[in-house]
């Protein structure tokens, strides 16, 4: 393996790690608190999946509620929708560059005067290979979102018409929002996840940026300033608990 290769290689390791361990952050880490700054964070992930199950619960008891659900969802539905159509275009672009031995070779062009690396290790097809994986993932994981949504829609509908006697098909409308939820959150970090390794065709250094900037855009779209609590409100929250307990 040459030099370049070897560098290609490991900016690719180092920026695919850096991509995958803020997605299983962002999953898996709630809260987080930065001394420095003396803030404390919350993912939004969190936020939506609490919101979300207690709010498709609440509607669910309630006839009058269920239609308003129903819209609710048929939003979210449409909005996921847009979403995977608008990767459609852009996957045939991939492929119609993938199949053109012209923009390839303007492609090779352009990675070979990389200042990190102009030996490159995985060529421009694998490196299209990989984006166009991205794409269909990202499609998958919103298909299956707009598929759930469908799903709770009916029942919503169905629950909040007579909750005691559809109390089986209630016990599973949080799990199934939250999956919704959950799948259309993976489908944007997907997303999220594309254009450096779109970047990634025209050489290392473009990747290695393009993680860089995308990691510091998803960080600040993706949490929020958690508001200090009054001392008051600390005190009143205190008492509260002692008079349950009690």
């Amino acid at each position: 393996m040459q030099p370049g290769e070897a560098a290609d290689l490991a900016i690719f390791i180092v920026c695919t790690c850096l991509l995958a361990g803020y997605i299983l952050f962002y999953f898996y880490v709630p809260s987080f608190t930065v001394p420095l700054l003396r803030r404390r964070y919350v993912n939004l992930i969190s936020l939506n999946r609490t919101s979300r199950g207690e709010w498709v619960e609440l509607l669910s008891r309630d006839p009058k509620e269920g239609i308003n659900a129903v819209q609710t969802i048929r939003n979210q539905v449409i909005s996921v929708s847009i979403l995977a159509a608008a990767i459609v275009p852009l996957a045939s672009t991939l492929i119609n560059v993938l199949t053109d031995d012209g923009k390839i070779a303007t492609i090779n062009k352009y990675a070979g005067v990389d200042p990190i690396s102009d030996d490159m290790l995985l060529s421009a097809p694998v490196k299209l290979g990989i984006c166009l994986a991205i794409l269909f993932l990202a499609i998958m994981a919103l298909a299956q979102s707009c598929r759930l949504g469908v799903h709770i829609g009916y029942l919503v509908r169905v629950v909040a018409s007579d909750p005691p006697a559809h109390k089986a098909l209630g016990s599973h409308l949080v799990p199934i929002m939250q999956r919704s939820s959950l799948y259309f959150a993976i489908g944007l970090r997907l997303l999220f996840v594309f254009p450096p390794f779109l970047l990634y065709l025209i050489g290392p250094t473009t990747l290695l940026i393009a993680t860089v900037v995308d990691l510091a855009a998803q960080l600040m779209f993706d949490v929020v300033v958690e508001p200090a609590v009054e001392p008051a409100e600390e005190e009143k929250t205190e008492c509260d608990g002692t008079l349950v307990t009690n």
